[in-house]
């Protein structure tokens, strides 16, 4: 059922963060959002699959083909705007992503049609 609500929660790991879930399903017009439950800054930045940042000048936002997720999201918030996940019209895509600040902090959306 598309149209869902799903929160990516970023917690510690030991030294280091993580996205939880790492992987997150989704459908078209779903919502993502990510919920920081750390003391730092955080900032989910699309990346390619090999988990490299894509460069600022490749991430839209507010348009059709938007590829930027949120705002950065301060220590115990939640992200900003929301993320809508936009589906193929058949089959499914993946969405690679890392922490703008912690590259080593990543995750993927599976967006299914």
């Amino acid at each position: 059922m598309a149209g869902q609500d799903w929160s990516i929660r970023i917690e510690p790991d030991g030294d280091t963060f993580v996205f939880n879930p790492s992987q997150q399903n989704a459908e078209n017009s779903d919502l993502i959002s990510w919920n920081n439950r750390t003391d730092e800054t955080h900032q989910p930045w699309p990346a390619n699959e090999n988990w490299e940042p894509l460069p600022d000048d490749k991430v839209t936002k507010g348009s059709a083909g938007c590829t930027y997720l949120s705002d950065p999201i301060e220590a115990w918030e939640s992200s900003s705007p929301a993320y809508v996940c936009a589906a193929p019209l058949t089959g499914s895509t993946t969405i690679y992503y890392v922490c703008k600040y912690h590259p080593n902090e990543h995750g993927t959306i599976v967006v299914s049609a």
